[in-house]
């Protein structure tokens, strides 16, 4: 059992080289690099959107991350095919993942996409979590470290204020339905997974997350209404912000 570590907080403007950018990349590199030395592999979940891209690309560019070992899944993930130009797997193929590979610094059976079925009740989602059981047995089917972009209804995954997906119980991915931004079905990590996370880190960037980091901080707002405030049970909780 890990010991619940300090939440911390990064703060400062985002460019390539900032202390900002510096600090984040080394909080996520040294919580692969401790999975990697303990187990041999190292699991990441990932979701979509720009300010997650900027992390990726800070440990893409930093040759002491041990891509080899790393598997990656994804935290959501629309019910989409992988093409979508609305699929989170493509955000974070083109720029990262896909040039990573092609330097043979990781192969692509450790990249982990989510791929919807039509044909399935569920979408593929317990396809997606016997996936996930397989490749992640090494670290206690937990994410070693999970990134997580933060709506501005304070949203995480595809876990959105008051939603009956914040009610599942089970450890594992779910499927979500009727979610308030479309498409409406998705898969989603469900709460129970987040929390267990060894390490959470949250990005709060923009003016239009602003009330959301408030809320995040906020002792008196529970979680059913700002539900990234799931990631302050995790082992260790990093926020990054350009909020003062």
């Amino acid at each position: 059992m890990y010991a619940k570590q300090p939440y911390e907080q990064i703060y400062g403007s985002w460019e390539p080289a900032s202390p900002v950018a510096a600090r984040t990349a080394a909080v996520c590199k040294q919580a692969l690099r401790q999975a990697v030395a303990e187990n041999g592999q190292a699991v990441i979940a990932i979701p979509g959107g720009r300010s997650i891209t900027r992390v990726l690309e800070a440990l893409r560019d930093d040759p002491e991350v041990p891509w080899e070992h790393i598997h990656i899944f994804w935290v959501d993930e629309r019910w989409v095919p992988l093409e979508h130009p609305d699929s989170n797997f493509g955000a974070a193929w083109q720029p990262v993942l896909q040039p990573l590979v092609a330097a043979g610094r990781m192969h692509q059976d450790q990249v982990h996409p989510f791929r919807y079925r039509s044909d399935l009740p569920d979408g593929g989602v317990g396809l997606y979590q016997s996936e996930f059981r397989q490749y992640a047995a090494d670290s206690a089917e937990r994410f070693d470290l999970v990134l997580l972009g933060v709506g501005e209804d304070g949203h995480c995954a595809s876990l959105f204020p008051r939603h009956p997906a914040l009610a599942e119980t089970g450890y594992g991915f779910i499927a979500v339905d009727n979610s308030p931004k479309p498409p409406p079905q998705r898969m989603s990590a469900s709460r129970t997974m987040i929390a267990a996370a060894r390490c959470a880190v949250l990005l709060f960037f923009g003016e239009g997350k602003r009330t959301a980091l408030e809320r995040f901080g906020d002792d008196e707002v529970p979680i059913e209404a700002c539900p990234c405030k799931i990631a302050l049970q995790a082992v260790h909780t990093v926020v990054v912000t350009d909020l003062g």
